[in-house]
């Protein structure tokens, strides 16, 4: 780069002189003519002959701190296009890193300005100007630079909801602290520090993170003590960041937060001026932390409905100032919210009905296009509905309110533009309105919308976290609403309700349906948009964002209908299995879906004769016992888990299988196979029957249930097999009908020995390798059994066996899995790892059928992993193997795998575990010990 004007020409050095003066001046008066002037003048440097020469390069930078200054400081739609314009113009093909990241910086702090700084009337929040500021060049040794890059990241955030955005962004802003002047007081220090606060609260606000809202706090505190300019904004920001703490925060240190954000958002109030366009917001945010301080302080406090009260004042002062209307739908909300808290607190006529007033008044003033239009519906139908119960309320006009309220809901679910979070709530709501009005037909279509949007609620591109904790939050409404399906007598649909709304975290892996490689092969045009579509409609909420992505939804939702509708291939394209196609996986026995409920249970057995599953009434399996039965079974699992070698835990389990089996027969197992007339026939083999429980159930060993003693038990009336869904089945019925005919096994032998724990692990693969002989590969075995290795010949392999540890993580199911020799092979990786189509695979492992504590009918366990990745048949255990039997048993079921003459084949799996476990409970092993094994599957 020149540093200086000495090879200029004459002409050229005197312009550089003139605009030099002209943004002095400038600079000194402010003034709007004064700023023309040299607008003017730097205007010429473009009209130069040769501008873009290396030789000109000190002319341009000056003409780019022109168009910076003026727009600084006059920040008008018309200043903002011509330097953007000339900006574009000034872009030299051979300029060095400095000038083109000084070029480049300008531009994007001018993009984004035009960008941030107009409404949408004016042109401003054009997407185009965010993607083109954060392509130009940033110097990644310069604060400022990085600190812009890293806002503008943190802006893209706000309108798509990208957490990679929001990560990248508190990284650039690290750096950019990194590189200011480590003087506290520094201009460019603080700056950075400001924005890197920021950041972390978004985080921390977007997911709950305390730490993120904890260090937000930290370095926006030190920004609002250290900031003598623009002190308003700083006590702003460190208000906000308080206020999220308060919001995420538990007990004391919510209310200690509540608190000083009241404070420091009045001190920030009280120090601007009556006419800055920011007051309107502030006042907006003081509401918000009033009403927030409100909602954590006790319920007998009486400054709760001073705070409520002191909150809408502000609401209504932030109104009655504010003439933007981008925040007049989000601060109206705000205030029908604190109404609502204050009908709660006085459920009087009068407050009720100031309450439906006000979300009325929201969504009324709510534009069509604004995604906070079916949010306040939503609400306003949830304040009548709450107004309709109390009990001021006219009982001649309460079932056409409820009316009202129902069909509202129903509007929101039906509507494509909105969320799939939103649009579940208010089909379940209207569900709830519809049961008070003696109306289950129309409930269970209502609750049929909330179920069938479950896949949604747990998209791949919101964390695995994010996925449990929605779903969790939502799993009993797939059993609740399928009981008043069968209560007025529709077990079709109480069965497609049941399935739908189980195992959804896998309904997006392939194993289970592959909708999308399907399409990708029918439609491959499509495919690609609808995953466009996708990476911006499955993204969370976030910020204003929302209320700019309302066509999204809607546009998503046609093309799903263009592929319904033009693909007859893929015609029920993420639609749930019906019953026609679900009674197909009963082709060799019964399916039976049981679920446990507040007043009794059911079970809905599949045969594929029937034209509706039969519905059989469980009227002691309670919800309640169930969970307690659950819980006490976790309990000793947990005993043996963390202390192995202590005889407390085994006898807890014992003590804990002495009363379930029994009670499991009781209340479940022998009602429906006295039902379905299931028994050995004279002189020939055990039908087969599959169980796929709901909920709890899940955590139970329905297979083993009954009281041996007495000659009653599951084992000896049926070969059990289990399923995670009815779905599952029946992909895996239907891959084995699409293959040519069955294909020699390749068994890949796996072990991990060496520990205490597995003193017959290395024995028993080469025991099962030897009886596979030729079909099976050199076992791995210690260091060769890594995950790495592991993963890259399971595709060639459509048997493998595991004899190693299981790691079982309660609360967070997927990353639990198989211990291999360097690491953990996770529950993820083995549903991704693709198995040859059939085949079995045998996990002589504890835990292997365990999943997540709180979702135990999500079935996110190594057992319905392999399910999902293709193998037909998985033995696995549901808890500690004893190791004296573990070899024994698999030696059996490999016996019984191999004993006809010819090739080794799978089907025989469950008959062949079924065998083996029933020798051992007949040779008087105890049930801890037997009962663990189950099979999944064909």
């Amino acid at each position: 780069m020149h540093d200086d004007s000495s090879d200029l020409d004459p002409p050229a050095r005197r312009l550089l002189l003139a605009v030099d003066e002209l943004l002095r001046l400038a600079r000194a008066s402010d003034d709007r003519t004064a700023w023309d002037r040299a607008l003017s003048a730097a205007g010429l440097v473009a009209g130069l002959p040769g501008f873009l020469e290396p030789r000109y390069s000190p002319l341009r930078l000056l003409a780019i701190t022109v168009y910076f200054d003026s727009c600084a400081a006059t920040a008008d739609r018309e200043r903002l296009d011509l330097a953007i314009e000339s900006l574009r113009r000034l872009r030299a093909p051979d300029a060095d890193e400095e000038e083109a990241a000084h070029r480049g910086f300008t531009l994007a702090v001018l993009l984004n300005a035009r960008y941030d700084l107009l409404s949408p009337a004016q042109g401003g929040g054009n997407p185009a100007d965010l993607d083109e500021a954060l392509a130009q060049p940033f110097n990644p040794r310069h604060s400022a630079a990085t600190s812009l890059k890293g806002r503008l990241l943190r802006i893209r955030f706000e309108r798509y909801g990208d957490t990679h955005d929001l990560d990248a962004a508190v990284e650039e802003l690290r750096t950019a602290r990194a590189l200011a002047p480590a003087d506290p007081a520094a201009g460019e220090r603080l700056l950075a520090t400001a924005a890197l606060g920021d950041a972390l609260r978004a985080r921390g606000d977007f997911t709950g993170s305390l730490e993120d809202l904890d260090e937000a706090v930290e370095l926006l505190r030190d920004v609002a003590e250290t900031r003598r300019d623009r002190r308003p904004d700083a006590l702003t920001a460190l208000g906000v960041a308080l206020l999220a703490h308060a919001q995420a925060a538990d007990g004391a240190a919510a209310e200690h937060s509540a608190a000083e954000a009241v404070r420091v958002l009045e001190r920030a109030v009280a120090d601007t001026d009556a006419g800055h366009p920011d007051l309107p917001r502030r006042q907006a945010h003081l509401g918000d932390a009033f009403r927030t301080r409100a909602r954590i302080r006790q319920d007998t406090d009486p400054g709760v409905v001073r705070d409520l009260h002191a909150a809408l004042d502000h609401h209504e002062t932030a109104l009655a100032l504010s003439d933007d209307d981008r925040w007049r739908p989000q601060t109206l909300a705000a205030l029908a919210t604190v109404h609502s808290d204050l009908g709660r607190r006085t459920p009087e006529p009068a407050a009720l009905d100031t309450a439906v007033n006000a979300w009325q008044r929201a969504y009324d003033e709510t534009p069509e296009d604004d995604l906070r239009r079916p949010y306040s519906l939503g609400n306003l139908c949830l304040e009548r509905w709450h107004r309709a119960l109390s009990e001021g309320f006219d009982a001649g006009r309460r079932d056409a309110e409820f009316r009202a309220v129902a069909a509202g809901w129903l509007d929101i679910a039906d509507d494509v533009r909105a969320p799939a979070e939103w649009r579940a709530l208010a089909a379940f709501r209207a569900a709830t309105v519809l049961l008070r009005l003696n109306d289950p037909s129309a409930a269970v279509l209502a609750a049929s919308k909330a179920v069938e949007l479950l896949p949604l609620l747990a998209a791949p591109s919101r964390s695995r976290k994010e996925q449990e904790k929605t779903l969790a939050e939502w799993q009993r409404l797939p059993e609740e609403s399928a009981r008043i399906a069968v209560e007025i007598g529709d077990s079709r649909h109480a069965l497609e309700l049941l399935d739908t709304g189980r195992a959804v975290l896998w309904s997006h892996h392939g194993g289970l349906r592959d909708d999308a490689a399907e399409l990708r092969a029918a439609d491959p045009e499509r495919a690609a948009a609808l995953a466009e579509l996708d990476a911006v409609a499955r993204r969370a909420l976030h910020g204003d964002a929302a209320a700019r992505r309302t066509g999204v939804f809607r546009r998503r939702q046609e093309l799903v209908d263009e592929i319904r509708r033009e693909n007859p291939g893929v015609g029920r394209y993420l639609m749930p299995a019906r019953y026609d196609e679900l009674r197909e996986s009963a082709a060799d026995g019964p399916v039976v879906v049981v679920s446990a409920g507040p007043d009794g249970g059911f079970a809905l057995a599949l045969t594929d004769d029937r034209a509706a599953p039969l519905p059989i009434d469980l009227p002691g399996l309670t919800a309640a016992e169930t969970g307690t039965h659950a819980r006490r079974l976790v309990t000793a699992w947990n005993l043996v888990r963390l202390q192995p070698s202590s005889a407390e835990g085994h006898e807890a389990l014992a003590e804990c299988l002495d009363d379930l089996l029994p009670w499991l027969w009781e209340r479940l197992a022998g009602p429906v196979l006295d039902t379905l007339s299931l028994s050995a026939p004279a002189g020939g083999e055990l039908p087969r029957l599959w169980w796929s429980p709901c909920g709890p159930l899940a955590v139970l060993p329905l297979h083993a249930a009954g009281i041996p003693t007495a000659g009653h038990s599951v084992l000896d009336r049926v070969v059990p097999s289990c399923t995670p869904t009815v779905e599952t089945l029946l992909r895996l019925r239907r891959a084995q009908r699409g293959r040519p005919g069955p294909e020699p096994p390749a068994l890949l032998p796996v072990a991990v020995p060496g520990d205490p724990a597995l003193p017959y692990a290395e024995d028993e693969v080469r025991a099962v390798a030897a009886r596979l002989g030729r079909h099976a590969s050199p076992p791995l075995l210690g260091p060769s059994a890594t995950a790495g290795e592991v993963l890259r010949q399971l595709p060639r392999h459509d048997w493998v066996h595991f004899a190693c540890h299981g790691l079982h993580r309660p609360l967070d199911a997927s990353q639990g899995g198989l211990r291999l020799y360097d690491r953990t092979l996770t529950v993820l990786e083995l549903a991704q790892a693709r198995a040859r189509p059939g085949g079995v695979a045998y996990l002589s492992v504890c835990w292997g059928a365990q999943g997540h504590r709180e979702l135990p009918g999500e079935a996110v366990h190594p057992a319905a992993a392999l399910l999902i990745s293709g193998y037909e048949h998985v033995v696995s255990a549901g808890w500690t193997l004893d190791d004296d039997s573990a070899s024994e048993v698999a030696e059996a079921v490999y016996a019984g795998l191999t004993a006809a003459p010819g090739t080794p084949s799978a089907s025989g799996t469950a008959r062949a575990l079924h065998g083996a476990v029933t020798r051992l409970r007949e040779a008087g092993r105890e049930p801890r010990v037997w009962a663990p094994y189950v099979h999944f599957g064909l």
